[in-house]
């Protein structure tokens, strides 16, 4: 992978930097998570790993980590555990970048998407098992910064004629929100927009309620979430910080794109998409009840 977005930005001696690359997909029923990491800790050699994570509806998720030297970008050929993975990852469209612009000097954590709607091909071997990807429909993002947030939550999916991603904090619950549908746009990640959108409901393990609305402009989602379908992993900061993440691929999304031609005009429903979602909540103490896979 050699975009001009996925390239390393650590710069092989700085202490203090971590660095993700990671995809998310589905293939029928199933949802699976790839991740790339880089840490470079105040105290300590430098380290990378890759992570598989596999989620079906009828069973607990399965998750993998293998450590490796500080990679220089996502591998899209590894191996963790009893998984291993040869895929690509293509796309249409700029990249994206969900963080507001004026927002940006100020957060820890810089993140852009090269592939927000992006079809992945190739085959994974999980437990014995091949897995052939066919233009299946998913994201890849690449992050990296000082450590990581106090705590957040994370949605996305993807659905005929666009996608959809949220980021969101608990406290305060301000949310980012953007779509695309029919190549119109529902943007609700300006410093503006994110301060005026509502967080309806707190994340929890079993979803996310949150809506935004401009001039022209509206949205609604909520996630929900089966909490037995969440793999807890953990995040290790740059300071020895843990962060705890909770993470699917199988979650349930109803999302609700309207639109009027001028203010005040009465709303018109241009889409209500009800498809799979990805989902994540992190958070500084571990949720009881939900085993972590990966630490």
């Amino acid at each position: 992978m050699t975009s001009e977005a996925n390239k390393r930005r650590w710069d092989g001696t700085k202490r203090g930097h971590y660095e993700v690359w990671y995809t998310t997909f589905n293939v029928q029923d199933r949802g699976y998570w790839i991740r790339t990491t880089l840490r470079s800790p105040h105290d300590g050699p430098p380290e990378g790993a890759l992570w598989f994570v596999e989620f079906r509806p009828n069973r607990p998720p399965r998750a993998w980590k293998e450590s490796i030297s500080p990679p220089e970008s996502m591998q899209l050929k590894g191996k963790a555990g009893e998984a291993n993975w040869d895929i690509t990852i293509t796309s249409e469209g700029p990249d994206f970048r969900l963080v507001p612009r004026t927002l940006r000097p100020f957060v820890g954590t810089k993140t852009i998407s090269p592939h927000l709607d992006a079809r992945i091909s190739g085959t994974l071997n999980v437990g014995g098992e091949e897995v052939q990807l066919e233009n299946v429909r998913g994201s890849q993002t690449h992050l990296w910064g000082k450590g990581y947030g106090r705590g957040w939550a994370w949605a996305h999916a993807n659905f005929e004629g666009g996608a959809f991603e949220a980021l969101g904090g608990h406290k305060p619950a301000i949310a980012s929100l953007f779509a695309t549908h029919q190549e119109k746009r529902w943007g609700f990640n300006t410093l503006f927009s994110v301060l005026k959108n509502r967080s309806l409901s707190l994340p929890s393990p079993t979803g996310w309620q949150f809506g935004g609305t401009s001039h022209n402009r509206e949205i609604s989602g909520k996630i929900t979430c089966d909490p037995s379908h969440l793999a807890g992993v953990t995040y290790h900061g740059t300071r020895g910080e843990k962060i705890f993440c909770y993470n699917t691929e199988i979650a349930k999304i109803a999302l609700d794109l309207k639109a009027r031609p001028v203010f005040g005009a009465p709303w018109k429903t241009v889409a209500e998409i009800r498809e799979t979602a990805h989902y994540e909540i992190a958070v500084r103490e571990p949720i009881p009840g939900i085993p972590l896979l990966i630490d």
